[in-house]
């Protein structure tokens, strides 16, 4: 919980300097595809959940990376993606209750992640709100992707983004990474 609060005071508010200067920059050629996170108006924040939380046999595999988003580890979860019905999810939770304008990014990392059509799933709580957002995983490297195709979702519960390994194009054996997710967030 200490570790959990830490980290959300870091990526929130009380940003340090050089988390600030990471998440802001633009992306550079080593990004390729990638979009920095944007900084927020007034009181908006950032809250950045660094893995997610697997369940089911979807993403039974771990990697680590060199370079892994601020703030976080070099280890994530991955799977392939099977062409049926999915078997199980990676979710991320913002943690946070309230009225809320919110978006999410996922970061992509340099490996393990070539699927062109991941799709994310966006929730308040437990109610569905869209799952409109394909992402190439492929087209990402070592960089945060908006999941929500660039919209801001009225949150009254919190915030909650899965992804499953089914692709919607019907298509198994790409792979497919489950990293960390980043709620930006203003209040609604």
């Amino acid at each position: 919980m200490r570790k959990r609060l830490c980290r959300l005071l870091l990526v929130g508010v009380a940003f340090s300097s050089a988390a600030l200067a990471l998440l802001a920059s633009p992306a550079s050629a080593s990004t390729a595809g990638s979009v920095a996170t944007p900084s927020l108006p007034g009181n908006g924040f950032h809250y950045v959940q660094c893995q997610a939380s697997p369940s089911g046999s979807a993403f039974p595999h771990g990697a680590t990376t060199g370079f892994p988003p601020p703030t976080c580890g070099n280890s994530f979860a991955w799977g392939f993606t099977v062409s049926g019905s999915p078997t199980g999810q990676a979710q991320w939770d913002s943690h946070f209750l309230g009225n809320w304008s919110c978006t999410a990014y996922a970061w992509i990392p340099d490996s393990h992640s070539n699927d062109p059509n991941a799709q994310y799933y966006i929730w308040d709580g437990s109610r569905y709100l869209a799952n409109d957002a394909f992402v190439n995983q492929e087209g990402t490297t070592n960089g945060w992707v908006n999941v929500t195709n660039n919209t801001y979702f009225q949150v009254s519960d919190h915030m909650r983004i899965t992804l499953n390994d089914h692709n919607p194009k019907g298509q198994s054996g790409w792979y497919i990474a489950a990293y960390a997710m980043d709620f930006a967030c203003n209040p609604g």
